[in-house]
């Protein structure tokens, strides 16, 4: 993931002027990577211990998705991760838009101050706007979902669906 920040950054800071092709450039390009890399690890491996693991995270990721508790879910340890879910939809319900609204409002002073006239700003235009509208859409397809699997385990806190907890 850090290498292509690193990467993806030097790129676009050259073709887009910010930075000359030469070395201090590649030097801040690898740097940026490396931290940014580091930063996300870290992230990445605070959600796992928080999702008790890899395999725990992706199968609540793939209940919400279906809509299908996995065989063997019980009320005691699903019910909280749902409610982890679920809190999560709701902040994005708003977030997501808010950020990506203001993302896509610097992305259009940029398009009208940049003399150059780059693309990647009308690029990055698109796609912080498409980000803006996708997100209130999403959580709310993630929250009825995870009401449908919270009224599953109150209706059957035992077990409901096929797969094994914690797995495929």
């Amino acid at each position: 993931m850090g290498l292509f920040f690193g990467v993806g950054t030097f790129v676009v800071n050259v073709s887009i002027g910010i930075q000359r092709l030469g070395w201090t450039s590649v030097i801040a390009a690898v740097v940026g990577g490396l931290l940014f890399g580091a930063v996300m690890a870290l992230f990445v491996a605070r959600q796992r211990r928080q999702s008790d693991g890899t395999s725990m995270a992706q199968t609540v990721t793939n209940a919400v998705k279906k809509g299908e508790l996995p065989h063997g879910a019980s009320a005691d340890e699903w019910m909280p991760l749902l409610e982890r879910r679920r809190r999560q939809a709701r902040l994005l319900r708003w977030l997501g838009p808010l950020e990506f609204g203001l993302f896509s409002l610097l992305a259009v002073y940029l398009i009208v101050t940049d003399g150059s006239r780059v693309i990647f700003w009308d690029a990055a235009l698109v796609l912080f706007l498409a980000l803006a509208i996708w997100y209130p859409i999403n959580s709310r397809r993630q929250l009825r979902s995870i009401e449908q699997l919270q009224r599953q385990l109150a209706d059957d806190p035992r077990s409901a669906g096929s797969a094994p907890v914690g797995g495929s």
